[in-house]
């Protein structure tokens, strides 16, 4: 499989390249959740060969698997690395080895800030685990992740009051999963419920930048791991 990491930039006639900050991030030319996945059969190994073709820097993750590192920039690496995340600089490439040992559906997605957010996510599916998948729709929690990448980017900006009703956006949402979660998944969804409030408790007092990001980084992975256990019935 090639993946192709990119950016999409807004431009103004007054545009400034010191303060260039992309909108968008895609996989292969489309975004999140329009990238298709990454089908796989168990027992299989597949060459992912990544390709950073964007302007900016990723950190390129598998949830529930780990890759051998086998090449870099078209040379063969004498002795492969085995990892769960690689970081990609602009131009660079990379041969990943990855072995499908771990059935469910799994997220895809870069690290850095709010690429994922903001497009750069796709799904790993088992064979067996098709029929799980909400073919032709949206993700069950796509409206909370919308939030979420607008709640990271206005954080990013510094932009507190912006955040204040992103945040309740995506308290509403979570409240509405209740019904669908209590039976089977109340823990994560609890869990995802206190991530949520952390950040509203904190937007309504002093600002502290660093504890503010942590808490948004703790909501963003409480949130995979509530699509994910939607999506598999399995949250490890």
């Amino acid at each position: 499989m090639l993946v192709q990491l990119l950016s999409i930039f807004t431009w103004k006639s007054d545009y400034d390249t010191t303060e260039r900050k992309a909108k968008y991030y895609m996989i292969n030319g489309k975004v999140d959740p329009e990238v298709p996945s990454l089908h796989v059969k168990e027992g299989g190994t597949y060459l992912i060969r990544l390709i950073n073709a964007g302007s900016e820097v990723h950190t390129f993750h598998t949830h529930g698997h780990h890759f051998k590192v086998v090449a870099s920039d078209g040379r063969d690496i004498s002795h492969p690395m085995t990892k769960d995340s690689i970081t990609i600089g602009p131009g660079e490439k990379y041969d990943l080895l990855l072995k499908a040992d771990n059935p469910g559906i799994w997220p895809i997605h870069c690290h850095m800030g709010p690429h994922d957010t903001h497009g750069m996510h796709m799904m790993m599916v088992y064979d067996q685990y098709h029929d799980k998948m909400n073919h032709g729709s949206m993700s069950p929690v796509s409206d909370v992740k919308h939030h979420l990448a607008l709640l990271k980017q206005y954080q990013f900006e510094k932009n507190y009051d912006a955040m204040k009703p992103e945040i309740k956006e995506i308290i509403q949402g979570i409240q509405g999963f209740y019904s669908i979660a209590a039976s089977n998944h109340f823990e994560e969804w609890t869990a995802l419920d206190n991530a949520a409030a952390a950040v509203s408790k904190q937007l309504n007092n002093r600002i502290n930048p660093a504890a503010m990001e942590k808490s948004i980084n703790d909501l963003e992975q409480r949130v995979n791991t509530f699509e994910q256990v939607l999506q598999s019935g399995d949250p490890s």
